[in-house]
């Protein structure tokens, strides 16, 4: 067994010959297109498991690895990246997580997971408003056939889809003052609070 709870390199080229683990093993380290993972490192990928929750609330702690916790490690970790070669794609840094890229982007709203919903709004309205600007260079990543925006317009009217496939929308903290989504069964209305305003603390339907 790994001494860590990060995910380390298993079935793929990053096991060593004999089956043993990589070892020194730096989760902060990235090699562009050159290592064990695409686009990113252990901490960004440790938490791309949006289909498995329960199953990633399971691995020990040690190293902040589970959304059950008081915080997630993600993104209080310092932001430095190692490597010599590493990849331009880890970047909008909070902590390790990287706006920058799709594999954080559901990272944010596992706060709402984990029955702190206060920091899932807290966390995305900081995104929303400091890292994108209306301007040339007002995106903080590679859009990727829209993925930049299409972060921006679910977290500004107040949804996420954390798991793609699964039609589950978990609730944040609209941007919008008053988004309205209209669906065959129901009319669903979300009323955004002042940017001044504290967390949400209710919903009505």
């Amino acid at each position: 067994m790994p001494a860590t709870s990060m995910l380390k390199p298993d079935s793929c080229v990053g096991v060593n010959s004999d089956r043993s683990w990589k070892s020194p093993f730096n989760p902060r380290f990235s090699n562009h297109r050159n290592d064990d993972y695409v686009e990113g490192n252990s901490w960004q990928w440790s938490w791309f498991v949006p289909h498995d929750r329960s199953g990633v609330d399971g691995v020990v702690p040690a190293e902040g690895i589970s959304s059950s916790t008081n915080s997630i490690a993600l993104f209080e970790v310092s932001s430095v990246v190692d490597g010599e070669n590493s990849s331009a794609d880890i970047s909008g840094l909070i902590g390790q997580y990287a706006h920058g890229n799709e594999p954080s982007h559901h990272s944010a709203y596992l706060y709402s997971h984990a029955g702190q919903p206060w920091k899932t709004q807290h966390m995305v309205d900081s995104i929303l408003h400091t890292l994108y600007f209306n301007n040339a260079d007002g995106l903080s990543g590679n859009e990727d056939c829209g993925q930049m925006s299409a972060w921006f317009i679910l977290s500004s009217l107040g949804v996420y889809q954390v798991s793609p496939g699964n039609p589950v929308y978990t609730l944040g903290r609209p941007l919008l003052t008053k988004p309205q989504f209209t669906s065959k069964a129901e009319r669903i209305l979300l009323y955004g609070p002042s940017i001044t305003a504290g967390p949400i603390s209710t919903y009505r339907r």
